[in-house]
C-alpha cells in the first residue's frame, strides 16, 4: 500500500472537518496516486492541507500573487524548491462547502476530492491556461475521478463551458 502524505487540518476547522472524512481523503488521494502513477517516494513528499478562506488568501497572494481565496492552490514550498518533493496542495473548505453539490458529508467528500485531483494534476505539469492543455488536463481528472467514482461536475476551467467552439 502506498504512503499516506502529510494531511493537515487547520485548527479553525477542526470542528468543521471529521476525521472519518479527512481518513477518507487520505483513502482517496492513495488510489488517484495509483491511477496518476505517483511513486511512493513522490508520494511521500506531498502535503495536504484544509484550510479556511482566510488562510487560502494568505497562500494564495504569497504563491501566486493574487488577492482573495481560491478552492484549491497547488505549489511547491519555496524552501523545498530544489528537492524532490511532489508538492503541497491547499484545500479551501469554505469553498468546498459552497460548491459541494450538497449539505451532506458524502458531497463535500466528493467535492473535496475533485479538488484535489485537480491539485495533483497542476503538481504534476498539467495546466489550463489555454484550450489544448485545459483538455487534456480535464481528461486526466475525469480518469482519475472514474477510478474513485466520483462524479466529474462542470468547472470554468473545462474548455466546453468557455464558449469556444
Amino acid at each position: 500500500m502506498l504512503p499516506t502524505p502529510r494531511f493537515a487540518v487547520s485548527p479553525t476547522l477542526r470542528s468543521r472537518v471529521s476525521p472519518r472524512l479527512v481518513a477518507e481523503l487520505e483513502r482517496r488521494v492513495r488510489r488517484a496516486a495509483m491511477t496518476l502513477r505517483i511513486d511512493e517516494e513522490q508520494l511521500r513528499g506531498l502535503g495536504l492541507r484544509i484550510v479556511d478562506d482566510a488562510e487560502m488568501a494568505q497562500l494564495h497572494e504569497t504563491y501566486m500573487g493574487e488577492k482573495g481565496p481560491t478552492d484549491v492552490l497547488s505549489f511547491l514550498p519555496v524552501e523545498f524548491v530544489d528537492t524532490e518533493l511532489l508538492g503541497d496542495i491547499a484545500i479551501d473548505w469554505d469553498a468546498v462547502e459552497r460548491q459541494a453539490a450538497g449539505p451532506t458529508l458524502q458531497a463535500r467528500l466528493d467535492e473535496a476530492t475533485v479538488l484535489l485531483v485537480h491539485g495533483l494534476a497542476h503538481l504534476l505539469g498539467h495546466d489550463h491556461r489555454d484550450r489544448g492543455e485545459g483538455r487534456r488536463m480535464h481528461r486526466l481528472e475525469r480518469r482519475v475521478l472514474a477510478s474513485l467514482r466520483v462524479v466529474d461536475p462542470p468547472r470554468i476551467y473545462d474548455p466546453r463551458l468557455r464558449g469556444r467552439p
